[in-house]
C-alpha cells in the first residue's frame, strides 16, 4: 500500500483481514479487532513474528457506537501520539443488523466511519484497510 490509501474489502462475515497482516507491514500498526477474536499468543505461534507484535495497538470496540466513538473522537489523537502508519479495520461484519438493530442506523454509522477514516488516511498519510459491506 501507498502512504495515504484507503481501501475497503467487500466480503463481510469472512474475515478477510487476518491477524498475519500485521506482519507484513513495516511501522507502527493500530488493529481494530470489531468481532475481538485476536489472540496474540495464537498470533505469535502461528507467525513468531514478535517484532510486528511489539509495534502493534490493538483496540477492542464492543459495539458500533464505541467503534463510532472512538474513530470519530479518540483515533486522530491515537495516532499523532502513537505515530501509526497502518490503521486495520476487522471484523466490521460483526455489527450487522439483525432483527434487533436499525439497519438504515448500521448503515449511517458506517458511511460516517468510512469517512472519517478516509480524511486521516489523507491529512495524516497513513493506510487504512476495512472490511465490509459499506
Amino acid at each position: 500500500m501507498r502512504p495515504a490509501h484507503f481501501s475497503i474489502i467487500n466480503g463481510a462475515g469472512k474475515g478477510l483481514i487476518s491477524e498475519a497482516a500485521i506482519c507484513q507491514f513495516k511501522g507502527r500498526v493500530l488493529y481494530v479487532d470489531c468481532s475481538n477474536r485476536f489472540d496474540p499468543h495464537q498470533y505469535f505461534r502461528q507467525t513468531g513474528c514478535i517484532r510486528s507484535l511489539e509495534e502493534t495497538l490493538i483496540v477492542r470496540p464492543f459495539t458500533l457506537y464505541q467503534l463510532k466513538s472512538f474513530v470519530l473522537e479518540k483515533l486522530e489523537r491515537v495516532i499523532c501520539e502513537s505515530g501509526v502508519k497502518y490503521v486495520l479495520v476487522s471484523g466490521i461484519w460483526h455489527y450487522a443488523p439483525d432483527d434487533y438493530h436499525d439497519g438504515l442506523e448500521y448503515k449511517t454509522i458506517l458511511k460516517r466511519i468510512s469517512w472519517h477514516l478516509r480524511i486521516l488516511s489523507r491529512d495524516y498519510q497513513i493506510n487504512v484497510l476495512m472490511d465490509s459491506e459499506v
